[in-house]
């Protein structure tokens, strides 16, 4: 577009429902799955209803974000929420549209109970090693003390979910991407129930592998990552 002219968005429908519907067939087979676009990423108030309509959920950052997903219909298991700073206003919000938690830093936890949390670990990259500096200063995460503490204290408080996350490189074309990261939370979640009673009822794995911008590159299918992930969690006994 030339400079000072409002660019001119043009979005496939079709190929955004294809899409949609080709990631959730994928990953069907893995119970209470929920599939999240983060807001910031393209918060068009229509590409976001389609979404919905597609059955994905979203990921909202701030207080902007959260009132925007709550004015498109998400709510519940539809929105995660990962707060990037300390605000009563949209931690209220969250709680009011009972979104689900996804915390960096026990300083981003709320004083109140939640009812659902997932806790990020901060581990070297599992994906791409020479992106660790990188993605270290992309997203904060929890050392291993930290995560028990606070782990143990959302158990103690009634928290009815408790879920891991790690922090990974995105856009990786490596294949088994989702498993390995999924390995690593399997371990780390018996240690965390070993370690503080607490139950890990939730994993979130993050993004997805990337798109080959290159002629000769190569990606794995969605169908892959997905199979690959099935003795992993067809192992993981499911938590009482």
């Amino acid at each position: 577009a030339e400079s000072g002219v409002t660019p001119f968005y043009l979005y496939d429908e079709a190929g955004i429902r294809h899409s949609a519907q080709q990631l959730l067939r994928s990953f069907a087979s893995f119970s209470n799955y929920e599939n999240y676009v983060p807001i910031r990423e393209n918060p068009n108030p229509a590409l976001l209803e389609l979404l919905k309509a597609c059955d994905c959920g979203v990921c909202a950052g701030n207080l902007t974000e959260l009132e925007l997903a709550a004015r498109c219909g998400f709510r519940g298991s539809k929105l995660l929420y990962e707060p990037m700073v300390r605000d009563p206003e949209a931690a209220a919000l969250a709680c009011q549209l009972q979104a689900r938690w996804l915390v960096n830093s026990t300083a981003l936890l709320p004083e109140h109970s939640l009812p659902r949390v997932i806790l990020r670990y901060h581990i070297n990259s599992l994906d791409v090693p020479n992106l660790s500096r990188r993605m270290n200063r992309s997203r904060n995460g929890m050392t291993k003390e930290q995560l028990f503490a606070a782990a143990a204290s959302l158990h103690r408080s009634g928290t009815e979910e408790i879920g891991l996350a790690i922090q990974s490189a995105a856009y990786s074309l490596q294949a088994g991407l989702l498993a390995r990261r999924a390995k690593v939370l399997h371990d780390l979640a018996e240690e965390v129930t070993r370690q503080t009673g607490a139950p890990i009822r939730a994993v979130y794995l993050g993004d997805g592998p990337g798109l080959p911008y290159r002629p000769k590159l190569a990606c794995p299918s969605l169908e892959q990552e997905a199979k690959a992930l099935e003795p992993i969690f067809a192992a993981w006994e499911p938590q009482p």
